[in-house]
C-alpha cells in the first residue's frame, strides 16, 4: 500500500466531502457560460433585425447616388476640334493650281493637339498627308498650298487621320506664354519694283521682335490676307534664326497676291519641342 503524507489525506478527505459541491458548481458554470453565448446571439439577432431596415435603406440611398463615371470622363476629357471653315483659293488664276485652306479652333483650356491630316477635292483627289498641332483655345490655318489638278477644284473636304491630345500642366503653360513676347508690328503693303526685269512686284513688310529670354531656331510666319472677313490669300515666311532682344525687318514677295483688305501675321512655332531653342535656358 501506498504511503500518503497528512497533507495529501486532508485534502482527499476533503474532496470527498466536496465532491458534490464541486461538481454542482462546474455544471452551473457551464449552465452560466451558455447563457452568456445565447445572450450575446440574441443581442446580436436584435441589432439586425432592427438595423436591417435602415441598412437596406441606405443601401438603396448609395445605388441611387452611384457616380456616373462615363458622364465624369466625358467631363474631363477634351472637346473636339472645331472646324470653322474649308477655303479653295486659286493659287495662280487660269490654272488649277490651288491653296487649300481648313480654319479650325482648338476649344480647350488645357489640351493641346496633335494631328495628321489630307484634304480630297471633289470626292476623288486625296492630298498627301500632312501634320500639325493646335494649342488650346488657338484659332490656326491648316493648309496643303500649291496643291496641283488635273481639273478645277469646286470643293474640298477636310479630315482627320490621326489624332492624339496631350494635357497641358503649368510647366507647358509657362512654355506657351512665350509666344506673347513674339511681337508683330508695322505691317506694310507696298510694290517694289524689280530692276533687273522692270517689273513691279507687290510686297508685304513687317518688323518682328522677339522679346523673350530665348534664342529660336526657325520660326514660321503665317501671312493671312482676308477681304470682308473671308480668307482670300495665305503665305508662309520662315526665319532662320531668331535671337532674344533680336528685331528683324522683314519682307515677302508675293507676285499674285488676290484683292485683299486686311493683313494678319501669327508666328508659328512649336515651343514645346527642345529642339526650337537655341539657349540653353530652356533646360532650367
Amino acid at each position: 500500500m501506498t504511503d500518503l503524507t497528512d497533507q495529501q489525506l486532508r485534502y482527499g478527505k476533503w474532496y470527498l466531502r466536496n465532491k458534490q459541491k464541486l461538481y454542482r458548481f462546474l455544471l452551473w458554470s457551464l449552465v452560466l457560460v451558455n447563457f452568456v453565448f445565447l445572450a450575446i446571439i440574441l443581442y446580436q439577432g436584435f441589432l439586425y433585425f432592427k438595423l436591417k431596415e435602415n441598412y437596406l435603406t441606405n443601401l438603396e440611398e448609395l445605388s441611387k447616388d452611384r457616380i456616373d463615371y462615363l458622364s465624369f470622363q466625358e467631363h474631363f476629357s477634351p472637346q473636339d476640334l472645331n472646324i470653322d471653315a474649308l477655303t479653295i483659293i486659286q493659287a495662280r488664276p487660269g490654272e488649277n493650281q490651288y491653296d487649300l485652306v481648313a480654319t479650325v479652333f482648338n476649344p480647350n483650356l488645357d489640351w493641346r493637339v496633335y494631328i495628321e491630316y489630307y484634304f480630297l477635292i471633289n470626292g476623288s483627289e486625296k492630298t498627301p498627308p500632312a501634320s500639325s498641332f493646335v494649342d488650346p483655345q488657338e484659332k490656326k490655318y491648316l493648309f496643303n498650298l500649291g496643291h496641283s489638278l488635273p481639273f478645277k477644284a469646286k470643293e474640298i473636304e477636310f479630315f482627320i487621320s490621326r489624332v492624339s491630345w496631350q494635357r497641358l500642366r503649368s510647366p507647358e503653360k509657362e512654355k506657351l506664354s512665350t509666344l506673347e513676347q513674339l511681337e508683330i508690328k508695322d505691317i506694310d503693303f507696298s510694290y517694289l519694283r524689280s530692276d533687273s526685269e522692270g517689273k513691279i512686284l507687290p510686297q508685304i513688310s513687317f518688323k518682328a521682335k522677339n522679346n523673350s529670354i530665348y534664342d529660336l531656331w526657325e520660326t514660321k510666319f503665317v501671312i493671312a490676307l482676308e477681304k470682308d472677313l473671308n480668307l482670300v490669300g495665305l503665305n508662309i515666311l520662315s526665319l532662320n534664326q531668331w535671337k532674344s532682344l533680336e528685331e528683324k525687318d522683314l519682307y515677302l514677295n508675293w507676285p499674285l497676291i488676290p484683292d485683299f483688305k486686311q493683313i494678319k501675321i501669327k508666328p508659328e512655332i512649336d515651343l514645346l519641342d527642345p529642339e526650337v531653342f537655341i539657349s540653353p535656358l530652356y533646360e532650367h
